[in-house]
C-alpha cells in the first residue's frame, strides 16, 4: 500500500519524475536560522518532514508551498512526529546576507501569518542540491519519510498539489510505527487501518482460537510480530533520543509507545521506563536544559544580531549541564554561530 502510494507521488502527481525519491535527502547547507530555532538536516530525522525552498516575493511559493506548510503546522500542532521547515533562497552568490536581510524575510512571512522554521539557504547550495528537471530554483517541496528518504520532490503549484502532498504526511504517519502486511483476511482489518492497539487484541484472540484456521493463524503471527517490532523499534528510539540529549523528544515517544501499542511486551516495557525516568532528577534536569536552550536559540530570529551574547548563554549553559546529554547540542549549537 505504502510502496504503491509512492511510486503514485513519483510519477503521477507531478509532470517530472524526480531522480530524488525514494533516496536519501541530500545534504543541505544551512545558513543560521531566520525564524525560530536554527536547524540541521539530521534535527529532522525520525520525522515525517516536509521542507519548502522559497524565494522572497515569489508567487508560487506564497501561494500555494508556503500555505501548506502552515496549514500543516495548524493541523499537527500536537504532533511531534511532523516536522515543517522552510528555506529561504536566492542570496546573491557570495553574498553574507546579514540581520536585515533576515528581516525581510521575517516581515514578509508575518504579512501572510506563516509562523514555521525558517532557515536560510547558504549561498545557493540548497537550490542546486534540490534541482528537478535539471534546473535549480525555488519553490521546491519535499517530503521525508521518518527515516530521510524522499518520498515527495516537485514544486507545489496548485491547490490540488498541496492536497496531495498533504494526503501524504497522513499516509506516511498512518504507516510511521510498523510497516504494511499485504493480503489480510477481514478479521485483522483493524492493522490495515491503524488501529494498532485493536489489531494486537485480535491477533492474540486468534493465536488462542482452536477453531482458527492454520492460514488464519499465520496471518494473525505476522500481525503480532510487527506490533511488536514497533513497539521495540519506538522504545529504543526513545533510549537514544534520550542519549543524543532530545529528554523531552525521548519521553514524548515512551508516551506514545503506550498510547499506540498497548498490549505488546516492548510497551510494557516502555510503561516501566517512563516511571523510573519521571522519578530520575537528571532526567528531569534534562528537560528544564531542553527548555533553556531552546529559548537561547530562538533569540536568533530577533531583527538585531544577538549571536554575541546567544554564544555567552551556551557557554552558561555548557557549564551548568556538564554532566548531562545536553553536552553535544549545546556544542553543535555554538558551532552554528560561528
Amino acid at each position: 500500500m505504502l510502496a504503491a502510494l509512492i511510486a503514485c507521488a513519483a510519477t503521477l502527481w507531478f509532470a517530472e519524475e524526480s531522480p530524488l525519491t525514494g533516496k536519501p535527502c541530500p545534504a543541505l547547507d544551512l545558513g543560521r536560522s531566520i525564524q525560530s530555532t536554527a536547524t540541521e538536516l539530521s534535527d529532522l530525522r525520525d520525522q515525517v518532514a516536509v521542507i519548502e525552498l522559497f524565494q522572497l516575493g515569489g508567487a508560487e511559493s506564497f501561494a500555494h508551498g508556503l500555505p501548506l506548510l502552515q496549514k500543516l503546522s495548524e493541523k499537527h500542532a500536537k504532533e511531534p512526529r511532523v516536522a515543517l521547515l522552510g528555506i529561504a533562497t536566492d542570496w546573491p552568490k557570495g553574498a553574507v546576507a546579514g540581520a536585515a536581510d533576515d528581516a525581510k524575510v521575517r516581515a514578509e512571512l508575518a504579512s501572510k501569518r506563516f509562523y514555521f522554521r525558517v532557515m536560510r539557504d547558504h549561498d545557493g547550495a540548497v537550490a542546486k542540491a534540490l534541482a528537478l528537471g535539471g534546473q535549480s530554483g525555488a519553490p521546491r517541496t519535499v517530503v521525508l519519510d521518518r527515516d530521510g528518504i524522499v518520498r515527495w520532490h516537485g514544486s507545489v503549484r496548485s491547490a490540488d498539489d498541496a492536497a496531495k502532498v498533504d494526503a501524504l504526511v497522513d499516509e506516511l504517519l498512518k504507516w510511521y510505527w510498523v510497516a504494511p502486511i499485504a493480503g489480510l483476511p477481514a478479521e485483522l482489518d483493524a492493522y490495515a487501518k491503524g488501529d494498532l492497539p485493536k489489531a494486537a487484541a485480535t491477533a492474540r484472540r486468534i493465536a488462542s482460537d482452536a477453531a482458527a484456521s492454520a492460514e488464519l493463524k499465520a496471518a494473525a503471527a505476522k500481525v503480532d510480530a510487527a506490533i511488536e517490532a514497533g513497539a521495540r523499534k519506538l522504545l529504543d528510539d526513545a533510549q537514544a533520543a534520550r542519549q543524543a540529549g532530545f529528554a523531552d523528544r525521548a519521553r514524548d515517544q515512551l508516551e506514545r509507545c503506550g498510547k499506540v501499542f498497548a498490549v505488546v511486551p516492548s510497551a510494557t516495557a516502555a510503561a516501566t521506563l517512563l516511571e523510573q525516568w519521571k522519578a530520575d532528577k537528571l532526567f528531569q534536569r534534562e528537560l528544564a536544559g531542553e527548555v533553556l536552550l531552546r529559548k537561547t536559540m530562538e533569540r536568533l530570529s530577533q531583527p538585531k544580531d544577538v549571536r554575541a551574547s546567544v554564544r555567552k548563554r551556551l557557554d552558561e549553559l555548557a557549564t551548568l549541564y556538564h554532566d548531562t546529554a545536553l553536552v553535544p547540542r549545546i556544542a553543535q549549537a555554538r558551532a552554528t554561530l560561528d
